[in-house]
């Protein structure tokens, strides 16, 4: 069953989501083609902003932490980060 990853990137990142926020915040790549159902249940249902939210009412943080919605090429390992 094709699947997408979150992957947590900290900090100072530089580029359009970045600047002076700080928490949790979600960011979508591009799926692979098989992985389009899955991304599309992910996005539809805005569970990587829903989790980012929760996540936000339990922490504080002085940095942004990006949460990545990664295709895994429809394979069941995330991919790694890089």
């Amino acid at each position: 069953m094709p699947l997408l990853s979150c992957t947590t990137s900290g900090g100072d990142a530089s580029g359009p989501n970045s600047g002076s926020r700080s928490g949790f915040s979600t960011r979508y790549e591009n799926p692979s083609a098989t992985d389009q159902k899955p991304a599309t249940f992910l996005r539809n249902r805005k569970l990587p902003e829903t989790a980012a939210q929760a996540l936000n009412t339990l922490v504080a943080l002085d940095q942004q932490i990006m949460l990545i919605s990664r295709s895994c090429d429809g394979g069941t390992e995330p991919t790694p980060p890089g």
